[in-house]
């Protein structure tokens, strides 16, 4: 089983959870099939992506905003956007690799989805974001019920909404939450991680760290909330001190923040330092880890690593953040979303407890997270996953055989009606251009191009890519007309060179002058010279024309015969989806005793080679 992985940003400054989430997904599934990851730009997804072995293609994949927080004209932009094309990249991109299932990561990768099910594949669809609930809410979860034949969500907080406005959600809908790879965070160096981090910022032993992490700081993840609870603590206990972690996207709203701390006359106590990828060098310098999410989280994996770490973790009640405190057993470490005051009073009970509290809490911190959320449990969830997915993919493949074979011509080049590469059938596949240059190169026009379905195409199988630097023997076509320096002009195939002896030679097997190609004499003489190929004498060719008019009468009249037969036998015959008795068989006798008189005069008139022995043996008899 092949799978084609669609990540909605890759990128370069920070890595987001739904990102991780999607790497590890990757990772673990690669147990399973052979998987391709997808990402829109180098950065540290495909960075990671590409050390851990993963196939990684880069490849544009536009978005659609308005699926996270959907209002009244989401249809008609989405429709605008494939009707401008911008799945068609996409949906080439499918073409060359053929996947027999392709995963999309947010609600945002809609049009991955929308490509994929234009080819007809199976789509597997992750919610990692909990979709704003408004009036239209159910236009995106409706958009996505459409487009996929699978919706898991990370969290219940996820796929609350989903199961609202889906009526038959149950078997469709299934729940994957995020996990951790614990060898690869080295928890053996944890303490010196802890150590040397605490050098750094200047933490003193007795004194308590208590941070704030975020790939990046805006409003919604709550950095202001933070502050006025640090102030608060600051005033109140003397050995604590403040981190926080995360880019600054929002400059006004990280100087409002930052003001807010000068003000204070506390500034001195906090440290502030940009996103540092490095979990496992970063968590062990802290003693409580703060989470004030202004809005709904899909999982809150932030407090799932704090957690995982030993931290202890204290975070407002916001979707995936209060479903992994309650999981654990945790609720003392939940506050109403929007008290800065309460996150402050839990802050100060777990500094009273003291450093013997805070590390007693450790231990049991990680044993709760890693017997819930470890990656045990969620190999135990994938693998059910993984067997919804094997036979969805078999039922996919069964339809394409019980589908009626329809061949198409190689005598013409073929493109999907919604995708942009051109391909050469050759041999049962099909072989893409690598450009329009290349298509010019070897003497084809876009007059030489058929559309055809896109499902349809995808049913082909996907052969060498066809180039024209240089024109080698892998590169070019299969068969083809070429010329070197001098006159002479060959057709190449089956791994040789035979030249035409005239251009009759040419055209009376079917060949234009206009196909030449012209080739470096050093790519020619690689093959090994042919046979000649002469032109037919003149009563020859019409012999061979003859010849083919004969048998295709003689194919029209079986066909014929055999209707007609099978009317004689019956003496029934079908009309307007009714079975009539005949009153006409004397007719049919009559039809095929013409039918036959006819074929036997067209069969000496055209005259097959046996036949025409026979009539000279006759003459020179």
């Amino acid at each position: 089983m092949k799978i084609m992985l669609f990540s909605h940003i890759g990128g370069s400054r920070i890595i987001t959870g739904a990102e991780k989430y999607l790497l590890l997904l990757t990772r673990e599934l690669g147990r399973y099939a052979d998987c391709t990851l997808v990402v829109p730009e180098e950065g540290l997804l495909s960075g990671a992506a590409k050390a851990a072995g993963i196939r990684t293609v880069i490849h544009e994949v536009p978005v659609v905003w308005q699926m996270f927080n959907p209002g009244p004209g989401l249809v008609r932009d989405v429709e605008a956007k494939l009707n401008q094309g911008e799945h068609k990249g996409i949906i080439n991109l499918l073409h060359m690799h053929q996947p027999d299932l392709v995963i999309v990561n947010t609600c945002l990768n809609a049009l991955p989805a929308v490509a994929a099910k234009t080819l007809g594949l199976p789509v597997g669809w992750f919610a990692t974001e909990k979709i704003t609930e408004n009036d239209w809410t159910g236009l995106t979860v409706g958009f996505m019920n459409r487009y996929s034949d699978w919706i898991i969500g990370i969290s219940e907080t996820t796929l609350r909404p989903i199961r609202t406005h889906l009526a038959e959600s149950g078997a469709k809908v299934h729940l994957l939450p995020p996990t951790w790879l614990l060898e690869e965070l080295c928890p053996g160096n944890w303490p010196e991680h802890r150590e040397v981090r605490r050098l750094e910022l200047g933490i003193r032993t007795q004194q308590q760290l208590i941070g704030y992490i975020s790939s990046s700081l805006h409003e919604e993840k709550g950095l202001e909330h933070f502050v006025t609870m640090a102030v608060e603590v600051a005033l109140r206990h003397p050995h604590s001190r403040f981190l926080i972690v995360g880019n600054v996207t929002d400059k006004a709203y990280f100087d409002r923040c930052s003001q807010q701390i000068k003000a204070s006359g506390c500034g001195n106590r906090f440290h502030w330092k940009g996103f540092d990828p490095r979990i496992d060098t970063l968590f062990p310098a802290l003693d409580i880890l703060v989470v004030p999410s202004l809005i709904d989280e899909g999982f809150g994996l932030t407090a799932a690593e704090g957690l995982l770490f030993g931290i202890s973790v204290v975070a407002y009640r916001a979707g995936g953040l209060e479903e992994i405190m309650l999981t654990i057993g945790n609720d003392s470490g939940l506050v109403e979303k929007g008290d800065a005051a309460g996150l402050a009073v839990r802050v100060l009970a777990l500094l009273d407890s003291g450093a013997a509290g805070l590390e007693e809490r450790r231990a049991a911190n990680r044993a709760s997270i890693e017997a819930a959320y470890g990656i045990e449990a969620y190999r135990q969830r994938l693998k059910l996953l993984v067997t919804q997915f094997q036979g969805g993919v078999q039922q996919w493949r069964d339809r394409l055989h019980a589908q009626p074979i329809r061949f198409l011509d190689p005598r013409f080049l073929v493109k999907g009606e919604h995708s942009s590469a051109v391909f050469l059938l050759e041999h049962g596949e099909k072989r893409p251009f690598a450009s329009e240059e290349t298509l010019r190169f070897y003497r084809y026009g876009w007059g030489d191009v058929r559309q055809v379905p896109d499902a349809l195409l995808a049913t082909i199988l996907t052969g060498a890519e066809i180039r024209h630097k240089p024109p080698s023997v892998a590169n070019r076509p299969f068969a083809m007309l070429a010329k070197g320096s001098g006159p002479a002009v060959y057709l190449l195939s089956h791994q040789r060179r035979q030249v035409f002896a005239s251009a009759l030679a040419m055209r009376q097997r079917g060949y234009s002058p206009d196909r030449v190609v012209q080739l470096p004499d050093e790519e020619l003489l690689q093959l090994p010279l042919g046979e000649p190929l002469r032109a037919c004498p003149a009563g020859r060719g019409k012999r061979v024309q003859r010849t083919r008019r004969a048998r295709k009468g003689r194919r029209l009249l079986r066909r014929r015969l055999g209707k007609e037969k099978r009317v004689l036998r019956s003496g029934r015959v079908s009309r307007g989806g009714r079975t009539l008795r005949t009153r006409h068989t004397g007719k049919a006798k009559r039809r095929v005793g013409k039918a036959r008189h006819r074929s036997s005069r067209m069969v000496s008139r055209g005259g097959t080679r046996r036949s025409a022995r026979r009539r000279a043996r006759r003459n020179t008899g």
